[in-house]
């Protein structure tokens, strides 16, 4: 549509006065941060002045504080530079979860260039085009990925190790200004390839600034560092803790999520801010013993919907933490709108979205462009200090996503999240209005999941459905179509996998022969999903209670009528948040400390049943709890029974 015609549609918004004035008000977010134009890293330094011995990372091996940090990040930012890195050149760093990653995002600022976040665990083509499409200069890596990883030839690959510098020595002098690019974060991309999300050093401080002084974050906080680098939820991680001369805690890495080991580091390690998606808080919950999350007081939670009833439950756990919904984009700078969760109405539908934070601003706008009236769902648009710079080495994508207003010409960003205002000025989130989903936190452009899959030989076109089960958890159906009905799934599957990372393979390829149409001609997902495989053939039944007591357990996870003895958990739509859920289940049933690779060590109930023997636990008074829970018998408290079945 032209300018001139968007302007005039603009004008002529259904809106009344009222609804102008709530929007106005609700918009009014204008705040003056001291440090609002800083650098990220200088956040840091200037906390490592003031906190020198306090520690700024703990870790499984050990803990490092503000001044050795300081020293590791500058010698790193010097390694930089004499291998060639100029002022604005791009840094990777491709590192599992670990103490490196604090140093080498430091380090790479420091050395006045931009660091794009890459996850080890994707396969060699997408490590490959991340890197390229990146335009790195060099790579930081840990020793252990030197030799493991498929590195690109001729690109410098450094090792941040555990030695500390022989000599400190000052930073780089380089010269960055607050609008300068700081990072760059890849996202899943409609077209079949990821987009890299650019954000300044001003956007990212400024969330940073409103966070710690909104919430009082300083010296005496301790935050629980759950969220990969490549996860923006992770910047605030880093920077936001180190800005406040705070502790960042560093579980142990992890390839599968390990809500034990965190409950316990929370207790141990005394933390007091939990950062994540919700579906990771939920696991916590119902895995952490009597006692283990009272350290908490902030729990900030994001990335996708907040299951009504799971500020209760944390509040059972710990009625002293104080839970935070945050919203926004990547390209919003990590978050853009809150609302602390103090109550919740049963009746709710969801969580209220909640308000802008400092210096941003939410719109919510129809197809015109004009603003909607109260109550009007319309497209929510993200203005003010957080708003990316745009989409790298991608002036069409910018072109379209980042766009001005025709009433004011404020730069804001479109989501393509619906939403609207409610009458006390909130904004309530009511989903997407394209084909970008959210599964366990990671935003997913369902159209890179298909090109994937449209790359099989045998494939002829591919759509991707995503589904929740009843707690929340989503997961991605794919349906293919093929001329051969006989084309093996799990082969297309497999096919997929080598190009996508592992959130965004399919936990299901379904074969078709023709689509489904809506009365309009379009695919019907809908029809799609129903006609999913669901029950049918069950392999063998269980015999004896412990085997009928887990297969009712796999069953209630997997959203199943009933599970079969030799039926694979993942085939079944199994993924490893599922597969905690019902090992969190198995060891409160019967008093145990089951890990999650069990599950994907022994995938059917037989398999697991057999596991449980070899890893040398009673499977007589297994089977005796079992038939005790059956009956209705040994349940002693909420939590589940109580029989000690255990080594």
């Amino acid at each position: 549509m032209p300018d001139t015609a968007r302007r005039r549609l603009a004008s002529f918004s259904l809106s009344t006065k009222a609804d102008v004035d709530l929007a106005r008000r609700s918009n009014s977010t204008a705040v003056r941060f001291a440090r609002a134009d800083a650098l990220l890293h200088e956040l840091f330094l200037d906390a490592a002045r003031t906190h020198a011995g306090r520690t700024a990372v703990a870790h499984p091996e050990g803990a490092l504080s503000y001044a050795e940090l300081a020293d590791r990040a500058s010698a790193a930012a010097h390694r930089l530079r004499d291998a060639g890195v100029a002022t604005g050149d791009v840094v990777a760093i491709v590192m599992e979860k670990g103490w490196e990653q604090v140093v080498a995002a430091l380090g790479a600022l420091m050395a006045g260039a931009v660091f794009v976040p890459v996850d080890p665990a994707n396969p060699a083509e997408r490590l490959h085009h991340l890197l390229e499409h990146s335009l790195s200069r060099a790579v930081l890596t840990q020793p252990a990925l030197v030799d493991r990883l498929p590195w690109p030839e001729g690109l410098p690959v450094q090792a941040v190790d555990a030695e500390a510098p022989a000599t400190p020595q000052e930073p780089p002098t380089v010269h960055r200004g607050p609008d300068d690019l700081a990072y760059v974060i890849y996202t899943s991309g409609s077209t079949g390839l990821p987009k890299g999300v650019m954000i300044s050093h001003r956007g990212a401080v400024n969330t940073i600034l409103d966070i710690n002084s909104r919430f009082d974050v300083g010296p005496d906080d301790r935050v629980l560092a759950l969220s990969a680098l490549s996860f923006d939820l992770a910047i605030y991680d880093v920077f936001g803790t180190l800005a406040t001369g705070a502790a960042i805690v560093v579980p142990k890495p992890s390839a599968r999520p390990d809500p034990v080991h965190w409950a316990g580091l929370v207790a141990e390690a005394g933390v007091t801010v939990w950062n994540s998606v919700p579906a990771l808080m939920e696991l916590a919950v119902a895995a952490a013993k009597p006692g283990q999350l009272d350290p908490l007081r902030l729990v900030l939670l994001s990335g996708d919907w907040i299951r009504v009833g799971l500020p209760a439950d944390v509040a059972e756990a710990n009625p002293r933490a104080r839970v935070i919904s945050l919203g926004g984009a990547t390209e919003g700078s990590i978050w853009s709108i809150l609302r602390p969760v103090d109550e919740v109405d049963p009746a709710w539908p969801s969580i209220p979205y909640g308000r802008p934070m400092a210096n941003q601003t939410f719109h919510v706008l129809d197809k015109a462009m004009a603003p909607c009236p109260v109550g009007v769902p319309g497209e929510l648009h993200i203005g003010g200090a957080g708003v990316a710079l745009g989409y790298w080495r991608d002036p069409e994508r910018t072109a379209a996503r980042f766009v001005t207003l025709p009433a004011t010409g404020e730069r804001v960003y479109r989501t393509g999240d619906l939403g609207r205002y409610l009458p006390d000025g909130e904004i309530q989130f009511l989903g997407r209005d394209d084909f970008q989903v959210k599964v366990q936190g990671f935003r997913i452009e369902l159209g890179e999941v298909e090109a994937a899959l449209r790359g099989h030989p045998g494939v002829q076109d591919a759509v991707t459905v995503a589904e929740r089960d009843a707690a929340g958890s989503g997961r991605l159906v794919s349906f293919v179509l093929a001329e051969d009905a006989g084309l093996d799934g799990a082969a297309v599957r497999a096919h997929a996998a080598a190009s996508l990372p592992p959130y965004m393979v399919p936990s299901a390829v379904v074969v078709v022969t023709s689509w489904p149409l809506t009365d309009n001609g379009k695919v019907d997902r809908g029809a799609l999903l129903r006609a999913v495989p669901r029950e049918g053939a069950v392999s063998r039944a269980p015999e004896g209670p412990l085997e009928e007591l887990l297969a009712g357990l796999w069953a209630e996870v997997l959203t199943r009528d009933e599970v079969g003895v030799e039926d694979d958990f993942f085939a079944l739509g199994g993924q490893s948040l599922l597969a905690t859920r019902m090992v969190l289940a198995v060891n409160a049933l019967f008093d145990v400390e089951v890990p999650v690779r069990a599950v994907f060590e022994a995938p059917t109930v037989a398999a697991f049943r057999g596991w449980l023997a070899e890893a040398g636990l009673d499977v007589a008074a297994l089977e005796a709890a079992a038939s005790g829970i059956l009956a209705g018998d040994g349940q002693d408290d909420e939590r589940g029974a109580t029989h000690p079945v255990g080594r």
